[in-house]
């Protein structure tokens, strides 16, 4: 009778079963049983010698290293078994992992031969996980001259990278101009002398979504009118770096809080009364209503466009409202509930409605333990389901928002005579 040998496909399957189920197996072919994915897929290997099988072979392997990277990482790197040790030389599952996870390449670094590796490096680098790791640090010093490959690393909007760049890209004004256009806030780390290039700084600020480069520009720019114009339209919030003259500027001020409605909180204060400004900033982010006290109330009166345009914006905007216009606008909206402060809230209102679980309730008591040791301040909510009288509790950050319901007039008054 032909014994038939079994696929590496197949035995693919066996090992992801393991992988996942510790039942004994061990009748597959005996291949299996009390074995690790590594010796698993050496086994394999050993069994299976044509191309095609090792091909299918490998691409399981760099898959589950990828999926499982912070166990296999380690164990790849710190192994004294020679099979792990030769997988520390295989170009494809080393990029794969830093791909997934750029800091990984800190353990990889331990191996020289892998940060002067320039599949590895560029495939570290271009990971969208990138973020805040210092991926740099760890890569041989000679891609420091690398054009391409420098710029890549600052297009995710970490400037300090430009610190590791050689000489020769760092005096290089062509060159740094690209980089200001990748990520505006490589302005913050030039020399005084590119600093003043009026290029550059005009560059720099068009693309300064984040307010960095306006921020640690030279004084002489935010006097001047056409560059203070660039900064705040592309971040609205750098008005307040600008000068007075030009915090009371009409158009500074409406180009800024066009972008970041919340720039009215730096405009002058000739201009917080001004509409066209105070509409325009309201539009954009109804919070921008704390910025004008002094006309709040008359606004929230007379102008329901006006509140319109915040509470589409914004609906944390409702907390600027009295109790009967949050009912009144809630219901031409169609809003059930609005997002509130938990600390503002119960400032205001100890016995403050609020929604838990889903359900809106009403506050029977509060309790804010101190922060500590072992983690941030928490408050603990005991309250009552309006519509069904059950007690409902929970426990909130101190300082997150909770959801505040709209219980309208009638409904209000059925639940509470059903309660009492």
């Amino acid at each position: 009778m032909q014994t038939l040998t079994p696929s590496p496909c197949h035995i693919i399957h066996l090992i992801d079963f393991k992988l996942t189920d510790d039942s004994n197996v061990d009748h597959h072919y005996g291949l299996i049983k009390d074995d690790s994915f590594f010796e698993c897929i050496r086994n394999l290997q050993l069994m299976f010698k044509d191309q095609r099988s090792k091909t299918l072979l490998k691409n399981h392997l760099v898959h589950e290293i990828k999926k499982n990277h912070n166990v296999y990482t380690l164990q790849i790197v710190n192994s004294e078994d020679d099979y792990l040790k030769s997988l520390r030389f295989d170009r494809d599952i080393v990029a794969s992992v830093v791909h997934v996870n750029p800091s990984k390449l800190f353990e990889f670094s331990k191996i020289p031969h892998l940060i002067r590796d320039p599949v590895i490096v560029k495939s570290a680098i271009e990971s969208t996980n990138l973020n805040q790791v210092d991926v740099l640090q760890y890569i041989d010093s000679s891609f420091y001259k690398d054009r391409e490959l420098m710029l890549k690393s600052l297009s995710h909007g970490i400037s300090s990278y430009v610190k590791y760049f050689d000489a020769s890209l760092i005096n290089d004004r062509a060159f740094l101009l690209e980089c200001v256009k990748v990520c505006s806030g490589t302005y913050r780390h030039l020399s005084r002398e590119f600093q003043h290039d009026h290029e550059i700084t005009k560059l720099a600020f068009s693309n300064d979504f984040s307010g960095e480069a306006f921020k640690y520009a030279p004084s002489k720019f935010v006097s001047k009118r056409k560059y203070v114009l660039l900064a705040v339209s592309s971040c609205g919030k750098s008005l307040q770096r600008a000068s007075k003259p030009l915090r009371n500027d009409v158009e500074v001020v409406l180009t800024a809080v066009k972008q970041n409605g919340l720039a009215l909180e730096f405009a002058h204060s000739n201009l917080k009364s001004h509409y066209e400004i105070i509409r325009n900033a309201v539009k954009q982010n109804g919070l921008a209503l704390s910025f004008v006290k002094d006309l709040l109330q008359s606004l929230l009166l007379h102008d329901e466009a006006l509140i319109l345009d915040a509470l589409n914006s914004e609906l944390r905007a409702y907390k600027f409202l009295t109790k009967s216009m949050r009912l009144k606008y809630a219901k031409r909206l169609g809003h059930l509930y609005f997002p509130m402060n938990i600390k503002a809230l119960y400032a205001s209102d100890k016995k403050a409605h609020i929604v838990l679980g889903g359900r809106p309730c009403q506050t029977v008591a509060t309790r804010t333990s101190k922060a500590g040791k072992h983690g941030a301040a928490k408050t603990y909510i005991d309250a009552i389901d309006l519509f069904n009288g059950r007690r409902r509790e929970n426990i909130f950050s101190a300082t997150s928002e909770i959801q505040v319901p709209f219980v309208f007039e009638d409904e209000y008054c059925v639940v509470m005579m059903m309660i009492k």
